[in-house]
Protein backbone atom coordinates (compact mmCIF):
# COMPACT_ATOMS: atom_id res chain seq x y z
CA UNK A 1 0.00 0.00 0.00
CA UNK A 2 2.89 2.39 0.70
CA UNK A 3 4.24 1.88 -2.82
CA UNK A 4 0.89 2.88 -4.30
CA UNK A 5 0.90 6.42 -2.81
CA UNK A 6 3.67 7.87 -5.03
CA UNK A 7 2.00 6.42 -8.12
CA UNK A 8 -1.33 8.02 -7.21
CA UNK A 9 0.40 11.35 -6.62
CA UNK A 10 2.12 11.20 -10.01
CA UNK A 11 -1.16 10.27 -11.75
CA UNK A 12 -2.94 13.16 -10.02
CA UNK A 13 -0.25 15.67 -11.07
CA UNK A 14 -0.32 14.44 -14.68
CA UNK A 15 -4.10 14.75 -14.76
CA UNK A 16 -3.90 18.35 -13.56
CA UNK A 17 -1.18 19.15 -16.07
CA UNK A 18 -3.21 17.86 -19.02
CA UNK A 19 -6.35 19.70 -17.95
CA UNK A 20 -4.43 22.96 -17.44
CA UNK A 21 -2.86 22.67 -20.90
CA UNK A 22 -6.27 22.43 -22.51
CA UNK A 23 -7.31 25.70 -20.85
CA UNK A 24 -4.40 27.61 -22.36
CA UNK A 25 -4.93 29.94 -25.29
CA UNK A 26 -2.19 31.01 -27.68
CA UNK A 27 -2.51 34.20 -29.69
CA UNK A 28 -0.15 34.54 -32.61
CA UNK A 29 0.36 35.07 -36.30
CA UNK A 30 0.16 32.18 -38.75
CA UNK A 31 3.52 32.10 -40.53
CA UNK A 32 3.17 28.83 -42.46
CA UNK A 33 0.47 26.40 -43.57
CA UNK A 34 1.94 22.90 -43.88
CA UNK A 35 -1.13 21.05 -45.13
CA UNK A 36 -4.90 21.47 -45.06
CA UNK A 37 -5.06 21.32 -41.26
CA UNK A 38 -1.50 21.87 -39.95
CA UNK A 39 0.01 25.29 -39.46
CA UNK A 40 2.86 27.10 -37.71
CA UNK A 41 1.91 29.84 -35.30
CA UNK A 42 4.39 32.51 -34.23
CA UNK A 43 3.76 33.36 -30.56
CA UNK A 44 5.70 35.51 -28.08
CA UNK A 45 7.76 32.55 -26.86
CA UNK A 46 8.63 31.15 -30.29
CA UNK A 47 6.87 29.00 -32.87
CA UNK A 48 4.14 26.44 -32.27
CA UNK A 49 2.99 23.81 -34.73
CA UNK A 50 -0.74 23.23 -34.50
CA UNK A 51 -3.26 20.90 -36.07
CA UNK A 52 -6.97 21.56 -36.42
CA UNK A 53 -9.00 18.94 -34.59
CA UNK A 54 -12.17 17.19 -35.76
CA UNK A 55 -11.43 17.49 -39.49
CA UNK A 56 -9.76 15.25 -42.04
CA UNK A 57 -8.10 16.53 -45.18
CA UNK A 58 -6.59 14.74 -48.19
CA UNK A 59 -3.07 13.39 -47.71
CA UNK A 60 -0.33 15.17 -49.72
CA UNK A 61 -0.32 12.50 -52.44
CA UNK A 62 -4.14 12.54 -52.84
CA UNK A 63 -6.13 14.70 -55.25
CA UNK A 64 -7.35 18.05 -53.90
CA UNK A 65 -4.68 18.15 -51.17
CA UNK A 66 -3.08 21.26 -52.61
CA UNK A 67 -6.46 22.97 -53.07
CA UNK A 68 -7.38 22.45 -49.40
CA UNK A 69 -3.94 23.64 -48.24
CA UNK A 70 -4.13 26.72 -50.45
CA UNK A 71 -7.63 27.49 -49.15
CA UNK A 72 -6.50 27.35 -45.50
CA UNK A 73 -3.49 29.46 -46.44
CA UNK A 74 -5.73 32.14 -47.99
CA UNK A 75 -7.93 32.16 -44.88
CA UNK A 76 -5.25 32.49 -42.19
CA UNK A 77 -1.75 33.12 -43.56
CA UNK A 78 -0.20 36.21 -42.00
CA UNK A 79 -3.24 36.81 -39.77
CA UNK A 80 -3.45 36.86 -35.98
CA UNK A 81 -5.47 33.94 -34.62
CA UNK A 82 -6.39 32.35 -31.30
CA UNK A 83 -5.43 28.71 -30.81
CA UNK A 84 -6.93 26.57 -28.03
CA UNK A 85 -4.97 23.31 -27.77
CA UNK A 86 -6.70 20.29 -26.31
CA UNK A 87 -3.95 17.73 -26.72
CA UNK A 88 -0.54 16.86 -28.10
CA UNK A 89 0.78 14.50 -30.73
CA UNK A 90 4.42 13.76 -31.42
CA UNK A 91 4.47 16.48 -34.08
CA UNK A 92 1.97 19.17 -33.07
CA UNK A 93 -0.53 20.54 -30.60
CA UNK A 94 -4.09 19.61 -31.56
CA UNK A 95 -6.93 22.05 -31.01
CA UNK A 96 -9.23 24.71 -32.38
CA UNK A 97 -8.13 27.84 -34.19
CA UNK A 98 -10.29 30.96 -34.31
CA UNK A 99 -9.98 33.94 -36.63
CA UNK A 100 -12.21 36.86 -35.60
CA UNK A 101 -14.35 34.45 -33.56
CA UNK A 102 -14.82 31.96 -36.42
CA UNK A 103 -13.70 28.34 -35.92
CA UNK A 104 -11.41 27.64 -38.87
CA UNK A 105 -12.09 23.89 -38.80
CA UNK A 106 -15.80 24.55 -39.20
CA UNK A 107 -15.10 27.17 -41.85
CA UNK A 108 -13.14 24.65 -43.92
CA UNK A 109 -16.10 22.26 -43.75
CA UNK A 110 -18.56 25.05 -44.69
CA UNK A 111 -16.36 25.95 -47.65
CA UNK A 112 -16.31 22.34 -48.84
CA UNK A 113 -12.65 21.84 -48.16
Amino acid sequence: MKNLSPLLLIAFILTLTVSCFSQRMFIGRVVEVIDGKTFVLEVDSGKLTGTLQFIEVPEPEQPLSRIVRDHLQKLVSGKTVEFFPSGLTSKAAVGKMYLNGVDMGQQLVRDGA
